[in-house]
This record gives C-alpha cells, structure tokens and sequence, in this order.
C-alpha cells in the first residue's frame, strides 16, 4: 500500500504540472475561429480557379519550351519568321475563343430582349424591341440594368461585366493580325465587327429579340 500511495502521489503532482501547462498554452494559442460555410465554399472557390490557372500556366510553359525548341533548331531566316508567324496566329485564335466565350457567359445571363438593347448601345444600333417584351423591359428598368430610356446603367455587376467583356473583344479583333481576321471572318462567316449583328448571333451565338 505504501508504495501504491507514493505512485499515487506522483502522478497526481505530474497531472497538475500537465494540466496547469495545457491551460497555459491554451491561452496563449486561443484555436482559431470555425469558418461559416460562405467562407469555406469562397475559400474552395478561389482554390479551384487557381488550380485551373496553374493548370492553364503549365500547359503554356509546355507550348514555349517546344516553341523554344524549333527555333534552336532552325537556321533559316525565313523559316524563323514562318514559325513565329504560327505561334502568333496559333495564340490569337485560342485568345479570341477566350474572349468570345466570356462574353457570351456575361451576356446570356440577361433575357434576349435585354440583350437587345445592349447591343443597340454598344453598337450605336437602332433595333426596335419586340412589343411582347414589356415585361422583361420593366424588370431590366427594376433592377437597373437600363434606365426608362433603354439606356445601359453600369452600376451592377452583371452589366458592368458584359460591357467590359464586349469592350475586352473589341480591343483585341482591332490588334489582330489581317490573316487571323480573314480566316475568323470565313470560319464564322461573320465580319469581325461587334457593331454587326450577325457577329452578336454568329459568333457570340446570342438570342436578340427584335421586331
């Protein structure tokens, strides 16, 4: 029993050092606080999007490498300029799917009739919207994507966003080389000229409602 009692006695003594230390360090190390589900579903958003660019960088840096490659082995002048001709038409056309692609995501959120209109002000256009969209029109005027006068108000997300992808677009159609525009103006038998509307139905595969 005696020597129970002293085996007794030391642990309790080494449980009170033990507890007397682990509330210390809690103290001092207070555990962060829990994240609320919007928090962790932004986290594991932006998580995703920046694998997805990584996955966009690596492919990139794979293209260079190779592209670097051909030039070291090319001796030609002219065959230099030929591959650098590639390269640049090769990059403007996967650009120019980039871009088309963020403007018909921005623009197909709105209802065609709304479409419509913003086509009219980007293009300085003057379809006539179709008389059975009163509804859509007044719902637009609500949620002030357009004013009364059918004019475009850049004070939402949704708008300012398709309006900067249409502005993106057209700043880059007007860098492009005159090949790559001639071969886009034949593979999608459209001019490239976001002030036409076949561009807008064509290209961007959009629906306008227009009397």
């Amino acid at each position: 029993m005696f020597v129970l009692e002293i085996k007794s006695d030391r642990w309790t003594a080494k449980k009170h050092e033990f507890l007397s230390k682990t509330n210390r360090y809690l103290r001092n190390n207070p555990f962060p606080l829990p994240f609320t589900k919007d928090t962790f579903d932004n986290l594991e958003k932006k998580c995703n999007e920046l694998e997805i660019s990584y996955d966009t960088l690596l492919e990139e840096k794979v293209r260079l490498e190779n592209y670097i490659k051909d030039l070291e082995n090319i001796k030609d002048a002219e065959e230099v300029e030929e591959l650098k001709r590639k390269h640049r038409h090769e990059t403007e056309f996967e650009r120019f799917e980039e871009l088309i692609n963020e403007c018909h995501k921005s623009l197909s959120k709105f209802h065609p009739a709304i479409i419509t209109i913003i086509f009219n002000n980007f293009s300085r256009k003057n379809l006539r919207i179709a008389s059975l969209e009163r509804g859509a029109l007044e719902t637009a005027i609500a949620r002030d994507y357009i004013n009364s006068d059918y004019q475009i108000l850049k004070v939402t997300k949704e708008m300012t966003e398709a309006y900067d992808s249409l502005i993106a677009l057209r700043l880059f159609i007007s860098t492009i080389s005159h090949e790559t525009a001639e071969e886009l103006k034949e593979q999608y038998d459209a001019p490239m000229d976001l002030s036409n509307l076949t561009f807008w139905e064509e290209v961007l595969e959009l629906d306008l409602y227009y009397d």
